[in-house]
């Protein structure tokens, strides 16, 4: 067993099963698995947050956190013996940033991590004894054997020192050899004392002429000296092979501050400061030789007292060079006394802490973790006062009092439920106004008190923190009000995915349609009658979501619960251009048709197909109704004609229109065997008038009312299109008509006999610049020599001008009014 960063005992016990223990006796188990529990365990090496295991099958299981401990199997070393020493080295630390261990086999050592063994290949083992270095840097190897101590770097890359200790003169006490032993119950040879290896026959001359036993203890003094400590002997070995041998038996650090003030014959400034102010105190004249002496220096003098104050245990220590700092500061013009000030208060801080009644002989470097240290021995009142004095943040400390407070308060009724709310609020919104509640509302769920948890959580100030916590304890409705009156779009989203995960499609419609409820400081509910502006909004953001990543059923069921038809119809006649076949998208027309009737209060109209076939439709032509309606384009009842009702909204008459047009196209594409789907009224027209079906185009004219005029600029683009210059004159028309044709459709496609037809009716200046465009510049001066003959003759008097068409209307080809009208647009409309 061990105790961790955290000061909490672990206890490892042979059968694989680990209890942590923290100050106040309360622990927690797990175990290290089946394998652990089979073979059992025969060693473990602990560092700060976990530990690594030895089982009897010589294996090794981490665990790499002890907050959350999962057991992991490294590397097998492949051994059929226990290693004669082994370490572990933390994450931390560890060249891959991962747990390794180093076991001491034979003359070598391995390096095992999660995933490989690595052989060393070193050749000065067997290794009785080793240690890591504080920075993880070096390691420290010692040889029974040999009686040799090596320092090799953690990367096994280079031998930096090795030092004997019979040469040195430090011959400790050789302890006999013992036979192989065997550890627990499982048979398993250990590892004798000299460092034999285990399971080996068992042979006195094993040890050579300079065998030592291995030393009781080997550690670092800071990272750059080794200290090995025998029965009798405290050998410290430093990095050039230079050695200190104590009869004691502990080692005391002093930091290189304390050795400049305190070193026997020392002439740094620190003690040359310390002397002048001691010989002041005593009215002693060198004093000021000794401040003279250092004037250069006066402020590294000042600075090495105080580092020195602060690693002293000895409080007249610390006073005496306190004053001495305060002393040589006062020579210093413009002298910065906020260090001093700061040290002072540590200084005073670590004595606090170091007497019996907290019990903590902590050093300076040892500081940063006080505070933590306090807290897990629910010292808060101290931890608090602390963190005032030396200006820290103390929310950890709030934190961890609130979360104590939970654990152990008597919250059996509401009314102590209430007043451990109201204390928990008014101190940690007192102390740190934007402290997070959310560490303390996860403690009162965990010891099932749910409803102060959700209490709690109302004064987190961050949504993201307190949204994710109510959806753990399934309060999802209460997190979905949160997140939409948050204004974090990505965050209501997260929630609506989450919720729309975890319920039914009714259950997630009932939370989105109830969300505008108000809740109180219990967390209960209050239903609103009225929807709020928050439904609202999360209402928007559900149709957003699902439009943004084209869940289209979502949105259906979401329109359709919601009670909003015209959308939903909207989405439906979109859904039917979506349809490859014609009887799917009439038939999601006529559901559409349906919804906007019902989303106006009104009912459907009798049937969408009656005016699919239409009443003049039906009569021209009852085979292709009839037709039609096998097909399942209109239903049968509609080729009785129209109903009354048929005079619905305006959506309603552009969908019967539309499947009217649906039905003529499917008759079209059976009767011609071209295709027509996908094209408008117009382009209908046009195409059965170039494929030569005049005839059925003036049938869609009738069906679908197509104005007269609209009809003659169609036929006249699509004679155009065909180049049937002959027909084009027959068929006449206004000037304008031509101008648009002329603009539209030929300037992309010049073919000279086209002008030569367009200039009877089309100003020559247009017939020019397409000339110029396409290159034809002899041509185009022909017709700028026509233009200016013709303009003579104007302003002569002379009739019959070749501008005379814009005066009066082109004659149709019997004499009588033209046929075609100014085009849709035209500037000349008003003529028509």
């Amino acid at each position: 067993m061990d105790w961790s960063s955290a000061e909490r005992l672990v206890c490892v016990a042979d059968i694989g099963t680990v209890r942590v223990f923290d100050l106040w006796g309360e622990s927690y188990s797990f175990s290290l698995g089946q394998e652990a529990k089979d073979f059992g365990i025969l060693d473990c090496r602990f560092w700060g947050a976990g530990f690594v295991a030895l089982t009897g099958n010589f294996k090794l299981i981490c665990i790499e956190k002890l907050s959350d401990p999962r057991p992991k199997l490294l590397a097998d070393p492949g051994i059929s013996y226990p290693p004669a020493s082994w370490l572990a080295i933390p994450p931390h630390l560890a060249p891959a940033k991962q747990p390794t261990v180093i076991l001491s086999v034979k003359s070598t050592l391995l390096s095992i991590d999660g995933t490989a063994v690595q052989d060393q290949r070193l050749q000065t083992g067997p290794y009785t004894s080793m240690t890591l270095s504080p920075n993880g840097k070096f390691i420290a190897l010692f040889n029974s054997n040999s009686a040799k101590l090596f320092v090799i770097s953690a990367d096994f890359t280079k031998q930096l020192a090795e030092f004997s200790v019979i040469a040195a003169g430090v011959i400790p006490s050789i302890y006999p050899p013992a036979p192989p032993a065997t550890s627990n119950n499982n048979n398993i040879p250990a590892t004798a004392a000299t460092g034999a290896v285990a399971g080996a026959p068992y042979n006195s001359s094993f040890l050579s002429s300079t065998a030592v036993s291995s030393p009781l203890q080997i550690a670092w003094c800071g990272n750059d000296s080794v200290v090995l400590h025998w029965e009798d002997i405290v050998l410290v070995v430093g990095p050039f092979g230079d050695f200190i041998k104590y009869s004691v038996d502990g080692v005391v650090v002093l930091v290189g501050a304390t050795e400049d003030v305190f070193k026997i014959g020392s002439t740094s400034p620190g003690a040359i400061l310390y002397d002048a102010c001691d010989n002041f105190a005593r009215k002693n004249p060198r004093a000021d030789e000794n401040i003279r002496g250092i004037s250069g220096d006066l402020s590294l003098a000042v600075d090495t007292c105080l580092e020195a104050a602060l690693h002293e245990y000895s409080s007249v220590k610390q006073k005496s060079l306190l004053r001495a700092a305060s002393f040589g500061k006062s020579f210093i013009p413009d002298y910065d006394s906020t260090k001093f000030t700061n040290v002072c208060e540590t200084i005073r801080v670590l004595n606090a802490v170091r007497r019996f009644e907290v019990g903590r002989p902590l050093t300076f470097e040892q500081l940063k973790v006080l505070i933590g240290r306090l807290t897990q021995a629910r010292q808060h009142s101290l931890a608090l006062s602390i963190c005032e004095f030396l200006k820290m943040n103390p929310v950890r400390v709030l934190v961890h009092w609130a979360c104590t407070k939970i654990k152990t308060a008597n919250l059996a009724g509401d009314a102590n439920v209430q007043a451990v709310f109201a204390e928990i609020v008014d101190k940690l919104t007192t102390k740190a106004p934007l402290i997070t509640f959310v560490p303390i509302a996860q403690t009162a769920y965990h010891y099932g008190h749910t409803a102060l948890a959700s209490q709690l959580l109302d004064h987190e100030p961050v949504a993201a923190n307190q949204v994710p916590m109510l959806l753990s304890m399934d309060l999802d409705e209460r997190a979905l009000s949160k997140a939409v009156a948050s204004g974090n779009a990505d965050l209501a989203y997260a929630v609506v995915m989450h919720v729309k995960r975890k319920c039914n499609m009714a259950e997630f419609f009932r939370l989105v349609s109830r969300s505008d409820s108000s809740t109180n400081s219990t967390g209960s509910s209050i239903a609103n009658s009225n929807i709020g502006p928050s439904s609202k909004r999360l209402q928007r953001l559900v149709e957003a979501y699902a439009r943004g990543v084209g869940d289209t059923q979502l949105l259906k069921d979401f329109y359709y619960q919601d009670d909003r038809r015209a959308d939903l119809a909207a989405m439906v006649f979109g859904e039917a251009f979506d349809a490859r076949t014609y009887p799917a998208r009439v038939g999601k027309l006529r559901e559409a048709a349906r919804l906007f009737a019902e989303s106006a209060g009104k009912p459907p109209h009798a049937s969408a197909a009656a005016v699919a076939s239409g009443s003049a439709g039906s009569r021209a032509n009852p085979a292709a109704a009839a037709a039609a309606a096998s097909e399942g384009l209109v239903a049968p009842a509609a080729l009785a004609g129209p109903s009354s009702a048929s005079r619905g909204s305006f959506e309603n008459k552009a969908i019967d229109d539309h499947v009217r047009l649906l039905a003529l196209q499917a008759s079209l594409e059976r009767d011609t065997g071209h295709t027509f789907c996908e094209l408008t009224v117009t382009d209908t027209i046009r195409k059965c008038l170039v494929i030569g079906h005049p005839q059925r185009a003036a049938k869609v004219k009738t069906d679908m009312k197509v104005p007269d005029r609209r009809f003659a600029w169609i036929q006249m683009a699509a004679l155009v299109e065909t180049r049937n210059w002959a027909a084009l004159d027959k068929v006449g028309g206004r000037p304008a008509t031509y101008l648009v044709v002329f603009e539209s459709r030929m300037l992309k496609t010049f073919k000279p006999q086209f002008v030569k037809s367009s200039a009877k009716y089309v100003p020559v200046a247009s017939v020019v610049e397409l000339l110029h465009e396409k290159g034809e510049t002899a041509q185009a001066k022909l017709y700028e020599n026509q233009q200016q003959q013709t303009q003579q003759q104007h302003d002569g008097g002379a009739g019959g001008s070749f501008f005379s068409l814009w005066a009066k209307p082109a004659q149709g080809a019997d004499g009588g009014a033209p046929n075609a009208a100014v085009a849709p647009g035209s500037n000349n409309a008003s003529s028509a």
